[in-house]
């Protein structure tokens, strides 16, 4: 038994007083490319990271959850006949767990009761998605224990943003799901967000080390997500047209005035990056084709400076922290030769890097004195999405 199997089953006993029968583990997820492309039916790249959870389970016969997690002293119960969005419960794990049931019963498989003991590597207020890696955890137990793991991924993922807009309210697009569900580095294309098209890449950039730099939390930062959702719907709307995906860039581009005078220029900025990330994507993912490190690390470095000063989701008014902004301009005067760019939604949070290999003990070194050692990750690609282990 590894290492972790043995304390995940020890913890399971103490507070289950029986052994687990299955053990699964969820990973984490990086947004490599294509920063608030996915709910605008766009193109991302995006990976599964080696920061994990992973939970001792075992099936009970009372069609009740029972979860606990380290650091907690008791279990909290989710009762899967009731399974109604709860508004007392948003931003709480039992909502996730909540709407994962539910994406599962309105489909037809099938859900039951569980005890189940989790530990997490992931930071949590890193931007790396631990709740959708949570909803994942939960949608593979069930899926395995109740469903003999026949349902996709795609469908997991689904169930999972489901879960998470619904029961947890966060507006978010799919692709924290799709890259935990699938694992590996995938190219994501999103024109149909029932059935995107994802295509697993060999992730070949070994010149560099990607760097996570945690600069601050994502709390109470919805309200300025939804607002840059909003401004790029309004410009879809201009056109009558459901997203900007579907808007011709031509059209756009010979609308410009009308446009600025109905909905002023932050409107135009956000599309334009959107239109132009989405150009960075392809770029980027033919270049890791073809072996090309040099291109993959200009379109990284393009598309940060599109969030920066097209998007404009480093910083939010009256941030007097600026923490990722500050990280981003740091970056660029310790190791110039390193590409940078918002992880996530952004606004406050984390900023993505790759750093020449012989520049990566420098980089993290001067990065861990600005904000602290615990807060500067090294993160390799982990090949495969939630599973049994």
């Amino acid at each position: 038994m590894s290492d972790s199997k043995k304390i995940l089953s020890e913890k399971f006993s103490h507070h289950f007083n029986l052994n687990p029968t299955h053990f699964f583990s969820s990973p984490g997820r990086m947004e490599v490319l294509g920063n608030h492309t996915d709910y605008n039916h766009g193109l991302c790249l995006a990976a599964a990271i080696d920061y994990a959870i992973e939970a001792a389970v075992s099936v009970n016969d009372s069609f009740i959850v029972h979860a606990i997690s380290r650091g907690t002293r008791y279990p909290f119960r989710v009762n899967l006949r009731y399974l109604e969005v709860d508004p007392r419960q948003y931003n709480r794990s039992e909502a996730l767990i909540r709407g994962v049931a539910n994406g599962f019963v309105k489909r037809g498989f099938q859900i039951g009761g569980l005890n189940l003991y989790a530990i997490s590597s992931i930071p949590r207020g890193a931007g790396v998605s631990s709740s959708a890696a949570f909803e994942l955890l939960i949608a593979t137990a069930f899926n395995h224990m109740f469903n003999q793991g026949k349902i996709d991924p795609t469908t997991l993922a689904q169930i999972a943003h489901e879960a998470e807009v619904d029961y947890f309210n966060k507006p978010c697009g799919l692709l924290d799901q799709t890259a935990v569900a699938y694992g590996g580095l995938v190219y994501l294309d999103f024109h149909s967000t029932e059935t995107p098209l994802v295509e697993k890449i060999d992730f070949s950039i070994n010149d560099y080390d990607i760097i996570l730099v945690n600069t601050g939390s994502h709390s109470k930062l919805t309200s300025y997500y939804a607002e840059t959702r909003d401004d790029i719907q309004k410009v879809a709307a201009y056109f009558s047209l459901p997203s900007l995906r579907e808007v011709n860039y031509a059209d756009f581009i010979n609308n410009l005035h009308e446009i600025f005078n109905k909905l002023g220029g932050r409107v135009i900025n956000r599309a334009l990056h959107i239109f132009n990330e989405n150009i960075l994507v392809e770029k980027a993912k033919n270049a890791l084709l073809t072996d090309d490190q040099a291109t993959f690390i200009e379109c990284v470095r393009a598309s940060g400076l599109s969030s920066l000063t097209a998007l404009q989701n480093y910083t939010y008014p009256y941030d007097e922290t600026q923490g990722v902004l500050l990280a981003y301009n740091l970056s660029k005067q310790f190791v110039p030769t390193g590409a940078y760019r918002i992880h996530g939604g952004g606004f406050a949070g984390t900023l993505l890097a790759f750093i020449p290999q012989q520049e990566s003990k420098y980089y993290v070194s001067e990065m861990q004195k600005v904000f602290g050692k615990e807060y500067i990750l090294k993160l390799h690609i982990r090949p495969d999405g939630p599973a049994p282990f």
